[in-house]
């Protein structure tokens, strides 16, 4: 895309734009782009509801521990909503870019094992 911007930018006074619209219109739509992909997944929604709860507007524990924390009151038996924590780690990981730029960011630390025996 980025090559592309490029080309549309040096084009904008050739196609009769203003230096900048296309940028700016550019800029919106990503914006738009990366809010419909947060609000259409119930993670997404689930998370960002948490993290205002929290203090401090952050959580800090396993996939496993996030899993259970995000499925209190919500419908988990849809098939949107990941079954487990390392489904949920999936999508945590797809949905990284568009938390980013809501200025969340997700961070993993690592596996956790527990071994009997």
């Amino acid at each position: 895309m980025a090559d592309f911007a490029q080309w549309a930018v040096a084009a904008e006074t050739a196609l009769g734009l203003q230096p900048g619209v296309f940028l700016e219109a550019y800029r919106r739509n990503r914006e738009d782009a990366n809010q419909i992909a947060l609000e259409s997944s119930p993670v997404a929604g689930a998370l960002l509801a948490m993290l205002k709860k929290q203090e401090g507007g952050t959580f800090q524990g396993t996939a496993t521990k996030l899993h259970a924390v995000l499925g209190v009151g919500q419908d988990t038996r849809g098939k949107s909503w990941p079954k487990c924590a390392r489904t949920l780690s999936g999508v945590l990981a797809r949905l990284a870019p568009n938390l980013r730029q809501s200025g969340i960011v997700a961070k993993r630390h690592g596996r956790a094992t527990a071994r009997n025996g």
